[in-house]
């Protein structure tokens, strides 16, 4: 049976396939293959990291659908392989998790998606709510909340584009844009203009969708992100506005848990639609 051990380094959990005994092995080191880095086995992740393959199965037995498993097919989550770019890509969405618990850490709720003035039009995204927990409170003092994030003041701050909300592969975006969204909707993570505390996620963190990369850019300063009743559920479509990335055939997402998962463009839509919902 595989083994899994997360490394300390990006938070990437590591499936072992040899027969690894948890005794003999703890203070064993392996080279991650997510970011490189030496990592130090110091117990197996028993029970709390279920597998990929667990996780689709669990949200199709939740949702009374069958799974088939066919000797060949394709896995709908991949493993993770050596490559720097994707890798970099990992690690933003990572460090974009910790500074949203962070968040929940002071106010008690996630950051909204967006802020409204008084006539309730969008002022501000959640990106810019973020930067203080993401070391950037110099950026974050320069910009006016009470201003459109489109002002002629706050556009002059917007070249300053944190580096974490960069992904490296992603050769299209302009210097002033983001490839990471999150979904909005009443149904998920990010309902609008309130936030949403972790108690109110009825699903299993390890199976919600926090986070998301997408293979178009926008603005990182604009409170604009993926709607749930306007997008499409399928990985990479290139007619709509989905989840996506220039990875290959797969879009890196982070889950309610922390976990950073690889989901195929062969993953069934009406399955991704149930991992964004959070009852």
């Amino acid at each position: 049976m595989p083994m899994v051990f997360t490394c300390a380094h990006c938070g990437t959990r590591i499936h072992i396939d040899e027969p690894w005994d948890s005794e003999p092995h703890a203070g064993q080191s392996w080279v991650c293959t997510n970011c490189g880095q030496t990592a130090t086995a110091i117990n197996k992740d028993v029970g709390s990291w279920p597998s990929p393959a667990a996780k689709i199965a669990l949200v199709l037995a939740g949702f009374g659908l069958t799974l088939i498993l066919c000797c060949g097919t394709i896995p709908a989550i991949n493993a993770v392989k050596t490559n720097p770019r994707k890798a970099r890509c990992m690690c933003n969405q990572r460090e974009i998790f910790l500074a949203m618990q962070a968040y929940h850490a002071v106010h008690g709720q996630y950051p909204p998606a967006f802020t409204l003035d008084e006539r309730g039009a969008r002022l501000h995204s959640w990106r810019v709510l973020l930067l203080p927990y993401l070391g950037r409170q110099d950026l974050y003092r320069q910009i006016r909340l009470d201003e459109p994030w489109g002002s002629a003041h706050n556009q002059a701050i917007a070249a300053q584009r944190p580096v974490v909300y960069c992904c490296p592969a992603n050769r299209s975006l302009g210097p002033t844009e983001t490839c990471y969204r999150v979904v909005v909707g009443p149904r998920t993570m990010f309902p609008g203009s309130l936030g949403r505390a972790k108690s109110d996620v009825r699903h299993h963190l390890a199976m919600t969708v926090m986070l998301a990369e997408t293979n178009s850019g926008v603005p990182w300063m604009k409170p604009e992100d993926l709607e749930f009743d306007r997008m499409s559920f399928r990985i990479n479509d290139a007619r709509e506005q989905a989840l996506g990335s220039f990875h290959g055939h797969v879009a890196v997402v982070t889950m309610a848990d922390g976990a950073v998962e690889e989901l195929s463009d062969s993953l069934d839509p009406e399955i991704v639609q149930q991992m964004i919902v959070v009852e």
